[in-house]
């Protein structure tokens, strides 16, 4: 027997042709809800498991976020020469 499952806000997409398609389909549908970061997310879902119980909710981050420390990046400018920063890690998974 199957156990059930639910995927916690995840962002998908996109979602290239060399992707196992049809298998992340199956993954979807047999969630029993998909908790998705964003609208876009949502849609990549949807076009590849239609009936797939679906729910754009913020990230469980956001909730032990520091509400001054949101405000002041919300009110933050970027400089006239913004800067890059990358982070790289292994994931040998």
């Amino acid at each position: 027997m199957e156990q059930p499952y639910a995927l916690y806000t995840q962002s998908v997409g996109p979602i290239g042709d060399d992707m196992p398609r049809r298998r992340l389909g199956t993954i979807f549908a047999k969630a029993r809800t998909v908790l998705l970061r964003g609208e876009p997310s949502r849609q990549e879902v949807l076009a590849l498991a239609p009936g797939a119980e679906t729910h754009v909710r913020a990230d469980a981050a956001f909730a032990l976020a520091d509400q001054e420390v949101l405000a002041a990046a919300r009110e933050r400018t970027w400089p006239a020469r913004p800067q890059v920063a990358i982070s790289v890690r292994d994931w040998p998974h």
